[in-house]
Order: C-alpha cells, then sequence, then structure tokens
C-alpha cells in the first residue's frame, strides 16, 4: 500500500466493496485504532529521525524532501524511503544531504513527502504508512510553524513545487491488476510473511516440538482465507475499477 498506484485502486475496490461506508487509513496505528473505539491506551512515543540519504534511483519507492528558502527557491531531495524527515524539525533544513536540485523529473510517484515553506513558515507531511506518534508530535516538533497533514495526498506536494519537480501521472488501471495479482498469490500460495505463511510455519514448529501431534496439520487447515464467493466480490469490485478507469 506505499505504492501510490496500487494504493489508491485499493482504496477505490475498498469503497465498492463496502458502500455506505467512510473508508480511511490510520496514520497512527495501534493508537488512532483504539480511539476510534474510544479506547485509552498507554502511549509511548520515541523519536524516529531517520537518517537523510539520497536516493539515487527515483524509479523505486523515494521519500520527497522539498524546501523552499528565504531567497524563494525551491530545492528537492528524493531520500531513501521509510521514517518521515519531518522527525528532525526545522534543523532538518540545515541536515539535508547536498545542495538539492532546483528542478527534478521523479521517475515514480514517491511513497512519502515532505514540504517545508520558510518565508511562509510552513510545513506539509504526507504519508502511505503508519507513523505513530508523528502527527501527534508536529507542533511540538515544530513550534512557531503552521503545520499542515495531507494523508496521502501527494498532489498538494507537487502542486506547491509547480513544474519544478514532476512525477508520472497516477496509473489506476495498471494499480488494480498489480493489487489484484500480487493479492492472490499472497493469500493463495502462502508466501512466507503472508498471514497463510505465518500459520505455515507456525504448523511446522509445532510439529518438531511434537512429531506425534496432529495439532500442527489442525492449525494449518485453519488458515483464514477468502472463500470463493469473497474473492469473486473483489474480482468484481477490481472490475468496475478498470471500468470506471475506462469509461473515464
Amino acid at each position: 500500500m506505499s505504492t501510490m498506484n496500487e494504493r489508491r485502486a485499493m482504496f477505490e475496490a475498498l469503497t465498492i466493496l463496502w458502500p455506505g461506508y467512510s473508508i480511511s487509513w490510520m496514520y497512527d496505528g495501534t493508537a488512532e485504532l483504539a480511539a476510534s473505539v474510544n479506547a485509552s491506551i498507554p502511549l509511548h512515543d520515541s523519536l524516529s529521525r531517520p537518517e537523510l540519504v539520497v536516493a539515487e534511483d527515483t524509479t523505486k519507492l523515494h521519500h520527497l524532501v522539498t524546501v523552499i528558502g528565504q531567497d524563494g527557491r525551491l530545492r528537492a531531495w528524493p531520500l531513501h524511503w521509510g521514517s518521515s524527515a519531518a522527525w528532525h524539525g526545522p534543523d532538518l533544513i540545515d541536515k539535508l544531504p547536498s545542495a538539492g536540485q532546483h528542478v527534478m523529473k521523479l521517475g515514480i510517484l514517491p511513497e512519502s513527502g515532505v514540504h517545508v515553506d520558510v518565508p511562509g513558515k510552513s510545513l506539509g507531511v504526507w504519508l502511505t504508512t503508519p507513523s505513530p506518534g508523528l502527527l501527534r508530535s508536529l507542533p511540538q516538533l515544530w513550534p512557531g510553524w503552521r503545520v499542515q497533514m495531507w494523508g496521502d495526498r501527494y498532489e498538494e506536494h507537487l502542486l506547491r513545487c509547480g513544474p519544478s519537480v514532476t512525477a508520472p501521472e497516477l496509473d489506476i488501471t495498471s494499480g488494480v491488476a498489480e493489487a489484484e495479482s500480487w493479492l492472490r498469490q499472497r493469500i493463495f500460495q502462502s508466501f512466507q510473511d503472508s498471514p497463510a505463511g505465518h500459520v505455515a510455519s507456525l504448523a511446522r514448529m509445532l510439529g518438531a516440538m511434537e512429531p506425534d501431534s496432529e495439532a500442527d496439520w489442525s492449525v494449518a487447515q485453519n488458515t483464514e482465507r477468502p472463500d470463493a464467493g469473497e474473492w469473486v466480490q473483489f474480482e468484481a469490485a477490481c472490475g468496475q475499477v478498470r471500468s470506471g478507469r475506462a469509461a473515464a
């Protein structure tokens, strides 16, 4: 869900599968999930300042940082993706590697970004992965700055860069095809890091501990997967997304 074409395609499919529901992403992770049901959980936020390393290949996932300096000129850095550079606070401006680029053509849409407007003393942040504590911490990390959270709306970021930073157009058609294919493989072929893969690993562990036990077999047979009807519904939703894009 960090690759924008697939991410946006799946949000469209989920909207079809859950008519009448609001579909959203929980950027604050478990804390936001708990808050949605008015549950209280202890929060132990810790700073997650990433190492600021330039990503040489923008055809792969990266984190986009742009800064409008006091001279009004924009500079851009594609960085290794992961934790948001916004964790650094205003010190980020002086920590950025190299001089940045005034004009940049990205190979793919980034997975997250930070836009700093020094003259306007404003900050824009967007994400595609949970970043526990970041949103709550931004007012303290950037005191006196006007902070905006853009969800996953990379469009807000590129809009503020104007023609200086360009990226490929969003491609929902290819995104829905890639996501549907990948989910089919992960669900039905038991990839090692998929839920089914984890259950298979647990079954092997149980079998090694109790060679004569049938526990490993029973665990493996109870892996939760969509039934045939549910998978057909998902495929139909993906088809509607494709059809809608073709009609547009």
